[in-house]
This record gives structure tokens, sequence and C-alpha cells, in this order.
């Protein structure tokens, strides 16, 4: 059963939502006040990524503490050894993708151990090489692979489960026209001013403001597009990455991407339009 659009909690100290539940991504937006958070743990399948949108997480790495604040991305790829906490009376924002989703949204309704979703304790070889794992501020870093007037796209995660990146339009800048992917979902979460987007056999047209997320998956047509009057920044995911980072360093690199065809692809219903309270 899929958890999608469901609230594993919503009361005034905390909100954690499934935003999809796929085999290629489970992700979840939470709004934390209680202090708390897992046990450093690995992953042996999957990659586990974060994006702070406001307030603080302490993260584990390496058995050292990281203090990322909001606007600070991190993965943790198969192997490396990670956990954080949300500690003091402020709230956390953020947004969680597991990578492959592993069953995860069924772990946080009780419905599966954590071994089922490929989480275990440390192993005694400390696993993968911390330095594995990346930390960073995702409207300041990452790869830059266009810098333009119009528009910035920066990487911030290039596995091969996952391809996370920032990018921002300004007004009248328009995105790739309808199109699909056939072997991988592609997602967005905008974080500033509003994306129109096109979607299903007929690209009927969403406005998506800040806190929105949309989700075209596999033969679902889709295009975007910013029709301002201020300038857009949002996250686009991904997974799994089919070569998606290759391309946007080399716009010639054939990868998973293919005109609308003229079946109209996949009905409207499997694609997701969804919001959460940005701050």
């Amino acid at each position: 059963m899929s958890r999608e659009g469901q609230n594993l909690v919503d009361v005034r100290e905390a909100t954690v939502r499934i935003l999809v539940d796929r085999t290629e991504l489970v992700m979840t937006h939470a709004r934390l006040q209680p202090e708390g958070g897992p046990p450093l743990h690995v992953h042996r399948g999957h990659a586990d990524t974060f994006a702070i949108l406001g307030g603080e997480l302490h993260v584990g790495l390496d058995g050292e503490e990281h203090v990322l604040g909001e606007g600070s991305a991190w993965s943790a790829p198969v192997g490396v050894v990670h956990g954080y906490q949300h500690k003091g009376d402020g709230e956390v924002r953020f947004l969680n993708l597991h990578t492959p989703g592993m069953g995860f949204a069924e772990y946080l309704f009780g419905q599966r151990t954590p071994e089922e979703v490929d989480q275990y304790e440390p192993p005694e070889d400390g696993g993968a090489p911390p330095s594995e794992a990346t930390l960073l501020s995702f409207a300041e870093e990452g790869e830059t692979v266009t810098d333009r007037p119009e528009r910035t796209i920066r990487i911030l995660t290039d596995l091969p489960e996952l391809c996370m990146t920032w990018t921002r339009y300004v007004p009248g800048e328009e995105g790739p026209g309808p199109h699909i992917h056939k072997e991988h979902l592609d997602a967005f979460f905008v974080l500033t001013g509003e994306l129109n987007f096109g979607l299903g056999p007929d690209v009927e047209r969403v406005k998506a403001g800040p806190g929105t997320f949309v989700m075209a998956p596999p033969h679902v047509i889709h295009t975007f597009r910013n029709d301002g009057p201020e300038d857009a920044t949002w996250f686009n995911f991904h997974a799994p990455s089919k070569g998606f980072a290759s391309f946007l360093r080399d716009t010639d690199f054939v990868w998973d991407s293919f005109d609308a065809p003229a079946d109209g692809g996949r009905p409207l219903s499997e694609a997701i339009v969804d919001h959460v309270h940005s701050a």
C-alpha cells in the first residue's frame, strides 16, 4: 500500500508527511520541535539524503558532529555510517530522500523492521569512508554547471541512485519542452518564487509556489517554466539518476529523456502535486 500523501504525525509540535512512496524514491517532509533522531546506522543498498529548510540538525559522520543549518544539504551514500539529532527547543524542517525507496515509508508507520528497509547498526570495520558523504550549502556550493544571468544550476548530489540539483530561473525562463523519462522519475520541490508546470497527456498547467512538490513518474509528460514575477529556485530530483548529471555537464550526452509520445504517455493521475508549509 502506498503511503503517498499520508501524515505519520500532524500535531502542533511535529508534522511528518510522505510526499512520495515508490520503488525509486521515498521522500518525506518533516517539521519537528521535539528533540531526538536516529542513532548512527548504515544502509547497505541505498542512499540517504537530506535538505534542511529551516532550523538546525546535528549530523553524525565519522565520529564527528556537524551542525547544519537552514540552506544545508547532505547525503550519505551506500555504506557510509551516519545519523542525526534535533537538539534544543527550536523547530527544524527538512526533506529526507531514500533512494531507492526500500519500503522506508512502511518502516515509519511501524509495518517493517529496520533490517527489512536496509537499516543496520554500524559495521565493525567502520563502513565506507565518511569522505564519500557530501555536506554543503545548496544555494552557494555544489558543482555549478550553468551560471548565466537567466539561470543557475548546481549539482548537489550525483549518485547512481539520485541526482539532486538546485536551480534558479529568472521570470520568463523556460525549461525543456514536454518530454518523458522511461526509466526514472523526475521530481521538484519549489523553494522560492513560482513555477508553472505542464503535466499529463494534455499538458495541464499547474502553478507551484514555495513548498510545492511535483513528481512525474516514468512515461508521464511534463514541462515547466517561470512565468514570474520573481526569480524561482527549486530542487530537482532524478531517481535513479540515469545520466542526468552527465547531461548537465555535456548536453550532447544521450540519457533517459524523450520527446512527448504521440499517444500522450501515462495519465495525469499518476503524477503527484502536493504542498507543505514551507515556513
